[in-house]
């Protein structure tokens, strides 16, 4: 394997221990806070210094079977078994070689995954992946995929290498697994890679360097690109074009890491369906001398480049390039070749190429301009290419301004996070201004946001429904429209609530927007999980649990079964089951009695609301937990916005469980979209009128409407509460 001895890519011996360092510190310090043992610790951190998110991945704590972590789609498996010591007696890392032990359980997880079928001797959470690997099998029989499944067999030591012999077995196992098997009539193409320590430094620097520095530390700003044939390029005064040894591509990340993407609308490198196919292309010869047809290819800015010279230079010289198009396509080339063999590795070398446009920063008056055009390979969210707009960048620097930072694209915090200084727009702030004293990060990320905002303003299904379409369909009304009135008013028609009639040509108020952000974020905080709410219910109906079901015993019942029977015996597991259906219908019922409260000119008090109490309080602490500490106390304050419509929608919601609708609701195949119907939004709505003209007429006893005065309706009365500068802490 080439990683193995590409000595060039070595960490730096004065710097290694610096690594070293942060690496051991980051795994301690997540297994104090979290409460993990180091190994469960380590095996969290190592896979984020390789690039992985802990959203994509499943992580197995119990050492079962040979898997400490696994990720699949339906074009590739990837299982990850990592190996660490213990620290030393004074609190350093022990990098000594290991043993066979972790080669011989890929080969023990590569004998699982042939067999194909649900395992006995292994735990349920074994058993997911085997069953999610026989679904992937199965569909590939059925649509007839021609193209193998990718297993790659990830040993990540916390340590400098395998002993000799634990060696051997790799380079056995490696040749065991050269070739394609069948499983389930399922071509299946396994590959083992090892990571060092070495090797994990050197991934992480890659994704985290931001300056124009090799891995070493000194200083470089150009990169070399070599024309896959002499004298086949084009060029003029702005621009080159040429097909581009891969291998040069692969050597400019390698020294200038995520330094050369800063261009890039994308914040974060991430792994995709497209860097598999370009790995599975990189694996096979015929495949990997064909890249150059079957790539759209990588556009580079640069300040100035040198081209070759006839006679003389064979290459160009960029310098101080940048990548706008084509991040994925250059790191899953290097994640590829680097575990190429040493004969496909120099075939790779010499006849892998890749379509480069080589374009002058000065050739275009905006750059992200270029982006749009060429980013259509790995598919660009709306979002990342929107997020140099006016009204983003606008959003990013009003949010910064009342504590949060607001998510534009992808990975936008991280990339903060590890350079504030360098991120744009500039926000003047570093980022500890926006994290609360307990450590939690306030962040809006703009896609949650949209949901949310659509939600307040009465387009909740559309919400729920359209999210991965929201920037395309949907994106004014989001972003550059202040409507007057809730979706109600228009039967939660989207085109009539963005009307001209209907609203004004400019950008939402940010802390109302924020607003909507928190309610959804509250519901989603007070209401316990799924699995929470299952286990609390078992409590409490105790040791007659299985009278009381009607069952022999719950444990030879699946969930499903198990959550029907609860959902009928147990109100408040019902409740809840209903509750965790209704973060979007509750934002919207926000927006709706405060649309009714404060009539079309409801962004001009969003200042007001936000700074309300309790809103405040998940404003500046995102603490729901003293929020519920004051509700089940009975102490919050008369004029509590969030928490008086918290209560009431608890009424009503309580109300209906009394009703027909509780078993209509408990039919329903769809519950998000039963819930998010017109009619149940309509019904929603009528009681809350009811409530208005009810309180209008004679007082409430309920607890939310302690401070409503003789003949006030609700409406007037939320409106009072906002406005009453005693509502502001």
């Amino acid at each position: 394997m080439v990683q193995a001895k590409n000595q060039q890519n070595n960490v730096d011996a004065i710097h290694r221990q610096n690594f070293i360092d942060d690496l051991r510190n980051e795994i301690v310090e997540k297994a104090e806070d979290e409460n993990k043992e180091f190994h469960t610790a380590a095996t969290r951190v190592l896979l984020s210094w390789l690039g992985y998110e802990d959203k994509d991945i499943t992580f197995i704590d119990n050492k079962d079977s040979g898997i400490d972590a696994w990720k699949i789609t339906d074009t590739a498996l990837e299982i990850f078994q990592i190996k660490t010591h213990d620290l030393t007696p004074d609190e350093l890392m022990c990098l000594d070689p290991f043993d066979n032990e972790g080669v011989n359980d890929l080969g023990r997880v590569k004998k699982l995954l042939c067999f194909s079928g649900i395992n006995k001797t292994v735990t349920n959470s074994v058993n997911d992946l085997l069953g999610r690997w026989l679904y992937i099998l199965e569909q590939r029989k059925a649509q007839e995929v021609q193209k193998s499944i990718l297993v790659t067999l990830n040993l990540v030591i916390l340590g400098d290498r395998l002993t000799p012999q634990a060696d051997e077995e790799l380079k056995r196992l490696k040749e065991e697994v050269k070739n394609p098997i069948k499983i389930k009539d399922v071509d299946v193409q396994f590959d083992a890679v090892l990571y060092t320590t070495d090797s994990i430094i050197r991934k992480h620097w890659l994704e985290d360097n931001c300056e124009w520095k090799d891995i070493q530390g000194t200083k470089k700003t150009s990169i070399i690109l070599t024309p896959l044939k002499e004298g086949q390029w084009m060029t003029d005064n702005k621009n080159g074009i040429f097909y581009c040894l891969a291998v040069d591509l692969v050597k400019a990340y390698q020294s200038l890491g995520y330094q050369l993407f800063e261009p890039n609308v994308r914040a974060e490198i991430k792994r995709s369906r497209v860097n598999e196919a370009i790995r599975e292309s990189i694996r096979h010869r015929r495949t990997r001398q064909d890249f150059r047809f079957l790539n759209n290819g990588v556009t580079i800015t640069c300040e100035s480049f040198d081209p070759p010279k006839k006679g003389g230079r064979k290459h160009f010289v960029a310098h101080y390039p940048g990548v706008v198009n084509g991040l994925q396509t250059v790191v899953a080339l290097e994640n590829a070749s680097m575990e190429l063999s040493e004969k496909d590795h120099e075939d790779f070398k010499n006849n892998c190429s890749v379509l480069v446009r080589l374009l002058l920063k000065s050739a275009v008056d905006d750059v992200s301009d270029v982006v749009r055009a060429t980013n259509n390979q790995n598919p660009m969210r709306s979002r990342n290419l929107v997020s140099n707009s006016i009204e983003q960048i606008g959003f990013a620097r009003i949010f910064a301004e009342i504590g949060w930072f607001y998510a534009a694209k992808e990975g936008a915090w991280n990339a903060f996070d590890k350079d504030p200084k360098r991120w744009r727009p500039s926000l003047n702030k570093s980022s500890k201004k926006f994290k609360t004293h307990t450590g939690k990060i306030r962040i809006a990320d703009n896609l949650e946001l949209a949901q949310r905002w659509l939600s307040f303003i009465g387009c909740s299904s559309t919400a729920a429904e359209e999210r991965d379409q929201l920037f395309d369909n949907h994106y004014d009304l989001i972003f550059k429209k202040r409507t007057q009135k809730h979706g109600y008013h228009f039967e939660y028609n989207n085109s009539l609530v963005k009307s001209d009639d209907n609203s004004e040509p400019n950008a939402p108020n940010a802390s109302l927007m924020l607003v909507s952000y928190l309610c959804f974020y509250f519901l989603t905080s007070m209401v316990p999980s799924l699995k929470d709410n299952r286990k609390e219910a078992q409590n409490r109906l105790g040791k007659d649990i299985n009278k009381k079901l009607g069952v022999e015993d719950i444990n030879r019942i699946n969930y499903q079964e198990l959550d029907g029977k609860l959902f009928g015996v147990d109100n408040i597991f019902a409740l809840n089951h209903v509750l965790r259906y209704m973060p979007f219908l509750f934002t919207d019922l926000v927006g709706f009695i405060l649309y009714e409260s404060l009539g079309q000119n409801i962004h001009n008090y969003g200042k007001e609301i936000i700074s309300n109490h309790s809103f405040n309080k998940l404003r500046c602490e995102l603490d729901v937990e003293l929020v519920r500490q004051k509700i089940n106390d009975n102490k919050f304050e008369n004029n509590d916005v969030l928490v008086i419509l918290w209560l009431l929608f608890i009424d009503i919601i309580e109300d209906w469980m009394n009703e027909e609708w509780k078993e209509t609701y408990r039919n329903a195949d769809r519950k998000q979209r039963f819930v998010l119907s017109k009619e149940t939004k309509n019904r929603l709505y009528k009681n809350v009128f009811e409530k208005d003209a009810f309180m209008k007429k004679k007082s409430l006893t309920k607890t939310w409407a302690i401070g409503v005065k003789d003949n006030q309706g609700l409406f007037e009365f939320i409106k009072e509460c906002i406005l009453n500068k005693k509502g502001a802490i």
